[in-house]
């Protein structure tokens, strides 16, 4: 097994069991919760509109709208993270087979697995942070890994053509 497979396999298995670990704690301990907050809020707002409340309709609907931002990327990170990192183990298996010299796959591997891990981080840092922090480090992971993926469709047509690049 070449460096660059122990990477992809190590790292994917790795972050499959992080991305596992936080989907359990996020459906036991915050998932329901958080649901009952936008269930309530949805039918509070209606209820105020009903009686002419705007206002209140208004902050309800602020509160189903952050609570819904919230939900939606702590669940993006969760399946993102284990998506990509079955992702990293299935390339792991066929890595060796890239058209690449072992240096150019080991820096393959490094970018794919940062891009796995920025990406599904930016999910959670955009409910810590407002602002372009995390929009930047969530188009860092998405360029790594749309740049990394090409990379490994290149190596994989060479390796069909029978040829080596560097």
């Amino acid at each position: 097994m070449t460096g660059s497979q122990k990477i992809l396999l190590s790292a994917g298995l790795a972050l499959a069991i992080v991305g596992m670990a936080y989907g359990f704690w996020y459906a036991v301990a915050d998932e329901h919760p958080t649901l009952e907050r936008m269930g309530v809020s949805l039918a509070s707002a209606f209820a105020e509109t009903a009686k002419g409340e705007t206002d209140k309709a208004d902050e309800f609907l602020k509160v189903y709208g952050d609570t819904r931002f919230e939900y939606l990327r702590e669940v993006h990170f969760h399946s993102h993270l284990v998506a990509l990192s079955t992702l990293l183990l299935i390339l792991g298996i066929f890595f060796r087979q890239l058209a690449f010299s072992e240096r150019t796959r080991f820096l393959l591997a490094s970018l794919l697995v940062f891009g796995t891990v920025a990406l599904p981080l930016a999910s959670l840092l955009e409910i810590l942070f407002t602002g372009s922090f995390a929009r930047t480090v969530a188009m860092l992971g998405a360029v790594s890994l749309i740049g990394g993926l090409g990379a490994v469709m290149v190596g994989f047509l060479r390796s069909a053509e029978g040829s080596q690049v560097d």
